[in-house]
């Protein structure tokens, strides 16, 4: 009878330790299923996820005609949905040529114009891609449609028919000044001095 209850202590603690450890086991699987479940969760939302811009400028220019700036205000959204710096402070400009000193001063990818025609009840918006760099067009879109759904045609293929022609865009080169050589002043001549730079470029 003494062995008996002395082992009764010992089943006891064995059968507390097979419990404990299943526990954990159970626990550390959970977590786990957890932990992919979460990966999977956010792997499948950044596959969604529209593909980044460049975060450069590019100026949306006033859009003259019925709606047009509310057009206008629709296509800077759409550019910065897809990563660019929609630049709405500039003014109208009637001519082109002056497109590549102000992508130079402005740092600015690509111009984005907008030519609104009305027939009826209908309207089209012709839109015109101009590259930074060098001031041609690189894009063109027309969109028709009855005058109170022009800027829903706009939000379905504004991006689709002229991404392209924003990843073609790119801002004229930025100049950059030669550093000076670092001069030093001799000064141990009270009535004269001269300076003489440290370093030569060769």
């Amino acid at each position: 009878m003494k062995n008996r209850g002395s082992m009764r202590p010992v089943k006891t603690t064995l059968a507390l330790f097979v419990g404990l450890a299943f526990a954990l086991m159970g626990a550390t699987t959970t977590q786990a299923r957890s932990g992919h479940a979460a990966t999977r969760g956010r792997s499948s939302a950044q596959s969604v996820r529209p593909p980044a811009g460049r975060s450069e400028k590019v100026a949306v220019q006033p859009i003259e005609g019925t709606n047009g700036d509310v057009l206008r205000s629709l296509v800077s959204r759409i550019v910065r949905g897809r990563g660019y710096r929609a630049v709405t402070s500039l003014p109208h400009y009637d001519g082109t040529a002056q497109y590549p000193s102000l992508a130079r001063d402005n740092n600015l990818a690509a111009f984005v114009t907008g030519d609104v025609e009305e027939r009826g009840k209908w309207s089209s918006v012709t839109f015109l891609v101009w590259n930074g760099v060098s001031g041609s067009v690189i894009g063109r879109w027309t969109a028709a449609a009855p005058t109170s759904g022009l800027g829903l045609a706009v939000s379905k293929g504004f991006w689709q028919h002229l991404g392209k022609a924003f990843r073609k865009a790119e801002p004229p080169p930025s100049p950059v000044m030669d550093e000076a050589p670092a001069m030093r002043i001799d000064a141990s001549n009270a009535d004269s001095w001269r300076a003489e730079p440290i370093a030569s470029r060769e």
